[in-house]
């Protein structure tokens, strides 16, 4: 039995030392990924915020001479709308159209879709802190069976 242990004392020592430690690097991680998530919601919030006040028309939508899509968009508000995206349970992507749409103006996109849709799903893209977010409560759903020619 002459095997000696480490006293109470610096056991004691130890546990507290390790426990700040611990306590240091766990309350270090904390605040930057509070911070970081803080910042995202507060992007999304934002863009959220900016979709209550877009809306739009689809005026029309047609073939032209290559056989592709236009849609003609008139945006019924003063506020920019950022960009617009095109999807569709008969399409296998989701087209991405990421230029501004100005407050009151009408544009006619080309797009480069040549089979037959039912319909398609046009859903308003705000942009906030260089991400696009969908603003899918403006979503506007339009019958696309057999289109006229342009």
């Amino acid at each position: 039995m002459k095997k000696k242990g480490i006293s109470p004392l610096i056991a004691t020592v130890l546990i507290i030392g390790f426990t700040v430690a611990i306590t240091g690097v766990i309350m270090t991680w904390g605040k930057s990924f509070i911070q970081e998530k803080t910042q995202t919601e507060g992007a999304v919030a934002e863009a959220r915020m900016a979709c209550i006040s877009i809306d739009f028309t689809v005026d029309k939508i047609c073939k032209n001479t290559d056989n592709k899509m236009e849609i003609t968009l008139r945006n019924t508000k003063s506020d920019t709308i950022d960009g617009f995206s095109f999807r569709s349970i008969y399409l296998t992507d989701i087209i991405e159209y990421k230029t501004e749409l100005k407050g009151l103006a009408t544009e006619t996109i080309t797009l480069d879709i040549t089979k037959t849709l039912e319909t398609l799903d046009i859903v308003p893209l705000q942009k906030s802190a260089d991400k696009y977010q969908p603003c899918s409560s403006q979503m506007k759903t339009v019958r696309t069976g057999t289109l006229e020619p342009c």
